[in-house]
């Protein structure tokens, strides 16, 4: 039995940790209790609360139960195919702003020990009721990342990069910003082994879930791997298509032959979809604010339509342009693809393989939020994910140094192909224009992530610093100082 718990939203006296279960038996059978380090009561794990996600559903054809175990054993695999997985969100209160929790899980009245125990192991820190003020050595902190291939990091160098930054930098919340799993990779097996899921669908499920908990129980010990930077710090998810597969709910061109029918393309996506809201986000909006900073997550991928009209739903859409207009400071929107247009020249390889790999802006709603931004009066910053590469990109600042466009891309954390060279592309502005750019690592791939920093000065100004960390390579001792740092004003 392995339980795995990582805080996600928090509050300034509010927290969520979310606790899931992989075991043979029913969770509900045993004793288990969440403390909070110093807080009596803050919450309660229940019996009653656990969910169920199940590799065999009864809906499923029948006689695939068995049938789906033959193929498993015939592949190698000792797990059963016949397997669920129990999960619940627990809601802590009375906290107290700007205060770090640890939280442990204890079952059968067992405390945490050894490499599970790490899993059954998080802390976090509740939001403070303002921004710090600039010079007073604090900042409130942002990690953003985005794009992790377990597969490629086996000793957990993501997480090792993560646990060694300086104390000024960690962060207070990360936001990350898509494709924390691959599912549609590598393509040997999307291709030829999960050809017709739809048709074999315990067997199909059990490989996504297996994927799922490859990347959220990595933890080879206490100071690396993704759970290590998954534990600490809150977490808010958006998705993008490799929760799903290359370019979904379109086809795409990973493990083509599963995403050419319309019947297996929406099966797979719905059955991704329940994963997603399983370990990662129950919402496709959330976000919260920071004196005068408001942020927002939009999820722009899981209620992606086929017909090029829309990447999130209407009525979020309509929120998002809400928040935006009623903004009455800088505003954070996090999205899983870039918004600015990339500037590179137009080629016909160019716009054939854009069909298996669309942007915002080939979405009819790209107009809609575009133009909403177009015309805020107070600083947006964008940060997202996607690309494979990492990039600063803004307006020119006014004459009271203040910024009003900022678009921070950062990507991979851990790249899928292993390639070397970087795929950087500049961006151009909402409307054409040509924006200031920057490469944080220049013409080299760098698996990395960002630190944003915010802090408040007088006159309404928010200063913003931006720090890209490189994570090391294999044998490397993890990096004590950014690679690059930018800064901005913003108001």
């Amino acid at each position: 039995m392995t339980f795995i718990v990582v805080p996600e939203e928090v509050g300034t006296t509010t927290a969520t940790v979310w606790v899931g279960a992989s075991c043979k038996g029913d969770v509900r059978e045993w004793p288990v209790r969440l403390e909070l380090e110093g807080v009596e009561d803050p919450g309660e794990l229940t019996q009653e609360g656990w969910r169920v996600w199940q590799t065999f559903k009864e809906e499923d054809p029948a006689g695939y139960a068995a049938a789906d175990r033959v193929v498993h054993e015939a592949l190698g695999r000792e797990t059963p195919i016949v397997e669920s997985f129990y999960y619940q969100r627990v809601e802590l209160g009375n906290l107290t702003p700007r205060t770090s929790y640890d939280a442990k899980l204890f079952v059968d009245g067992l405390a945490p020990v050894g490499t599970k125990g790490y899993l059954r192991s998080c802390s976090f820190r509740t939001l403070p009721t303002g921004l710090p003020k600039a010079g007073s050595g604090e900042t409130f902190n942002i990690l953003l990342g985005s794009c992790f291939y377990g597969s490629r990091d086996p000793e957990g160098r993501v997480g090792r990069a993560f646990a060694a930054l300086p104390t000024k930098h960690r962060p207070d919340a990360k936001f990350l910003c898509g494709d924390q799993v691959y599912l549609d990779n590598p393509w040997y097996e999307t291709t030829f082994k999960w050809y017709r899921g739809n048709s074999k669908p315990g067997v199909f499920r059990k490989m996504l879930l297996d994927k799922y908990l490859a990347n959220w129980t990595q933890r080879p010990d206490e100071d690396s791997g993704f759970h290590r930077l998954l534990a600490n710090g809150a977490n808010y998810f958006c998705s993008d298509d490799h929760e799903f597969w290359n370019n979904a709910p379109s086809f795409g061109g990973v493990g083509f032959v599963n995403t050419l029918s319309a019947a297996q393309r929406g099966w797979w996506f719905e059955e991704a979809r329940k994963l997603f809201r399983v370990f990662q986000s129950r919402s496709s909006l959330g976000g919260f604010d920071v004196g005068r900073v408001s942020l927002k997550v939009a999820d722009t991928r899981i209620d992606r339509d086929t017909s090029n009209i829309r990447f999130m739903l209407y009525e979020n859409l309509e929120e998002v342009k809400d928040w935006i207009s009623s903004l009455d400071g800088p505003g954070v929107l996090v999205l899983g693809q870039p918004l600015l247009r990339a500037d590179a020249h137009e080629t016909l390889v160019g716009r054939i393989i854009s069909r298996f790999d669309k942007d915002l802006a080939d979405y009819g709603q790209y107009v809609e939020l575009k133009d909403v931004i177009r015309d805020c009066k107070h600083s947006i910053v964008v940060l997202t994910g996607d690309v494979h590469f990492g990039r600063v990109a803004s307006t020119h600042p006014d004459a009271n140094g203040v910024t009003k466009l900022v678009e921070v891309v950062s990507s991979p954390m851990c790249l899928v192909t292993g390639g070397t060279v970087s795929g950087y592309k500049p961006a151009l502005g909402l409307e054409g224009e040509q924006m200031l750019n920057e490469n944080p690592f220049g013409p080299e791939h760098r698996d990395h992530f960002a630190i944003v920093r915010f802090s408040e000065e007088d006159h309404d100004i928010v200063n913003m610093a931006v720090s890209y960390w490189s994570i090391h390579q294999t044998g490397a001792e993890p990096a004590q100082e950014p690679t690059k740092t930018f800064e901005f004003k913003l108001k």
